[in-house]
C-alpha cells in the first residue's frame, strides 16, 4: 500500500506476526528485535518482570520489579541482561536474591525506583502535631531513620548513587527541621558506616554546621563519643587552617616590602626619570649616558604605589657597571 504526500512517497508493507516495523522509505526494513534494550524507552517491555528474593528462611519475601526499571540499576543490569558483557546465571529465570536485606529496605528501594524518591512520614506537614509526647511515633521514627542509613548502605553495595544522594539529601532536611530524633539520625548513619565513607563525613560535617552549642552539650549520652571526639577535630582543625591562613597573609604583606629594598651593603637611590614609559614592565634605557645619576630601570605596572621607592639590588648592580665603562671610555679618550 502507498500513501502519497505532496514531498514524497510513504510504502506500508503488511505482514503481521514477523516483529518487524514495515514503514519504508526508499530504505531497509527495521528489525526492532535487534535494538539493544539500553536504547529502548522505559516500559518498552511491560510484560517482562524480574523476581527479586530477600532475606532467608520465614521471613524470604518476594517482589515482582518490572525488567525496565530493574534494569535502571547497573549491577542488575549487568547480571539479569543476557546482552551484557557478563551475564549472570540468574539471567535465564530473570532472578535475584538479597539474603541479608531487610524487606522495608528493598520496598523503599523499590519505591524510589519507580518514583524517584521515597515517602518519608517525619517530613509530614502533620507530623509535628502528631508526633509530640508520643511512644509511638518516636518508635516509627527511629525505624524511619535507621531505614534511610541502611538505604544509602544498600545503594553504595549496588553502587546506585542517585539513591545515596536522595538519602543524604532528606537527612539534611530532617536535621533542619530540627526532628525530635535528630541525634537518633546522625549516630545512626555514624555507627552504620565504614572510616571515611561519605555517610560517615556526612553525619560529622551536619553536626558541625547545623548543631549550637547548647545542642551539642545536650547531646551527651545521645551521641557517641567518637562522633564528638571526630566533630571536635574538625573544628579543631578549621581553627588551624584559618590560623594559618592569617599568618600567610601576615607574610605575604611582609615579603613586597622586604624585597623592595636595598642590599645591605647598599645605599637607597632614587629612580631615574621615566621616558617612552608606555608599556609597563619594560625595561628604560638611562637618560643620558654622561648623566652620573642615571640608571637603568624598569617600569612599574602601579606607578601610583612605586614613587619614592628605592631601586632594587639588581639595577643597582647594572648602574655601577655603566658608570664604569663610561669611565673607561673618557679615559681612553682623553689618551
Amino acid at each position: 500500500m502507498t500513501y502519497s504526500t505532496p514531498h514524497r512517497s510513504v510504502v506500508v508493507l503488511t505482514s503481521p506476526g514477523d516483529g518487524q516495523d514495515h514503514n519504508s522509505e526508499s530504505g531497509p526494513l527495521i528489525d526492532k528485535t535487534k535494538i539493544p534494550s539500553s536504547l529502548e524507552p522505559h516500559f518498552s517491555h511491560p510484560d517482562k518482570v524480574v523476581k527479586f528474593i530477600i532475606g532467608t528462611g520465614e521471613n524470604k519475601k518476594t517482589f515482582i520489579v518490572h525488567q525496565d526499571v530493574a534494569y535502571k540499576v547497573p549491577i542488575f543490569y549487568s547480571a539479569l541482561n543476557a546482552e551484557s558483557e557478563n551475564p549472570f546465571h540468574e539471567s535465564e529465570k530473570q532472578e535475584y536474591t538479597l539474603e541479608d536485606i531487610q524487606e522495608q529496605v528493598f520496598g523503599l528501594f523499590v519505591q524510589f525506583l519507580y518514583r524517584g524518591s521515597c515517602q518519608v512520614i517525619q517530613l509530614k506537614p502533620y507530623w509535628a502535631a502528631w508526633s509530640e509526647d508520643n511512644e509511638l511515633a518516636d518508635s516509627i521514627a527511629r525505624e524511619e531513620n535507621l531505614n534511610l542509613v541502611e538505604l544509602w548502605i544498600l545503594g553504595d553495595r549496588l553502587c546506585y548513587a542517585s539513591i545515596q544522594e536522595w538519602v543524604l539529601a532528606t537527612a539534611a532536611s530532617l536535621i533542619d527541621v530540627k526532628c525530635d530524633l535528630m541525634f537518633d539520625l546522625l549516630e545512626r548513619a555514624y555507627n552504620n558506616a565504614i572510616d571515611n565513607s561519605d555517610l560517615r563525613q556526612f553525619a560529622i560535617e551536619q553536626a558541625a554546621s547545623k548543631l549550637t552549642i547548647g545542642e551539642i552539650k545536650s547531646a551527651r549520652g545521645k551521641l557517641s563519643n567518637d562522633l564528638l571526639l571526630d566533630l571536635t577535630l574538625l573544628e579543631l582543625n578549621k581553627r588551624d587552617n584559618e590560623d594559618a591562613k592569617a599568618e600567610t597573609k601576615s607574610f605575604a604583606s611582609f615579603v613586597p616590602s622586604f624585597r623592595s629594598g636595598p642590599l645591605p651593603s647598599q645605599a637607597p637611590q632614587s629612580r631615574a626619570p621615566s621616558i617612552r614609559s608606555n608599556q609597563p614592565g619594560r625595561l628604560r634605557r638611562p637618560s643620558s649616558l654622561h648623566d652620573e645619576r642615571s640608571t637603568w630601570s624598569i617600569d612599574s605596572p602601579h606607578p601610583e604605589s612605586s614613587n619614592n621607592r628605592p631601586a632594587s639590588g639588581v639595577m643597582n648592580t647594572v648602574g655601577t657597571a655603566l658608570r664604569r665603562m663610561k669611565s673607561k671610555s673618557k679615559t681612553i679618550f682623553r689618551r
